[in-house]
């Protein structure tokens, strides 16, 4: 099995490889298809991301989500941890840690989620996870109950992952 450092590499060297129709027009499916997931259908309160480096996009999800009256969070880095914090608009985001766009620190903390929706480097269709490597989410998600699904690309899906004991699996892959 490869280790986790060739994979990271191997996976966003082929999500760097996404021209902008692909990139585009996978984010745009991935999103429909959670939205019409039962899981987040029921969610009054969902944690997203914005994405870097290629990441799904969640934008058209975000967006929509906002306009159906339903809370978004999303994470801000502090220390070594993620925080979320709700956001009304995406006006409500400035560039924070690793260039990636972040809750302005007028905003508030997020109520508890009843449905996160976690980025990923690779994924197994088990729910296992490789992110970058900082652990931010495996320490997020080990202090945090709610319903899980990673969001990736279909080439993003391994049948195996060298994982470890903190790593925190998943409850639903979504891909496209």
């Amino acid at each position: 099995m490869k280790s986790k450092k060739e994979i990271r590499q191997e996976m966003i060297q082929k999500r760097n490889e996404l021209n902008n129709q692909e990139y585009e027009n996978r984010s745009r499916q991935i999103c429909e298809k959670i939205m019409k997931n039962r899981m987040y259908r029921e969610a009054e309160v969902i944690y997203a991301y914005m994405d870097i480096k290629q990441e799904v996009s969640l934008k058209k999800l975000i967006l929509e989500t906002l306009e159906h009256q339903k809370i978004i969070g999303l994470p801000r880095v502090e220390g070594k941890e993620i925080v979320f914090y709700q956001v009304a608009s995406l006006s409500d985001l400035e560039e924070g840690s690793f260039h990636v766009l972040e809750p302005k620190n007028t905003c508030i903390p997020a109520p508890e989620p009843s449905l996160i929706l976690v980025p990923g480097v690779a994924f197994t269709i088990e729910g296992k996870r490789l992110g970058y490597g900082g652990g931010f989410y495996d320490r997020f998600l080990s202090k945090h109950s709610c319903f899980t699904i990673g969001v990736g690309y279909e080439f993003q899906v391994l049948e195996e992952l060298p994982v470890e004991e903190h790593d925190m699996k998943l409850d639903e892959i979504i891909v496209a």
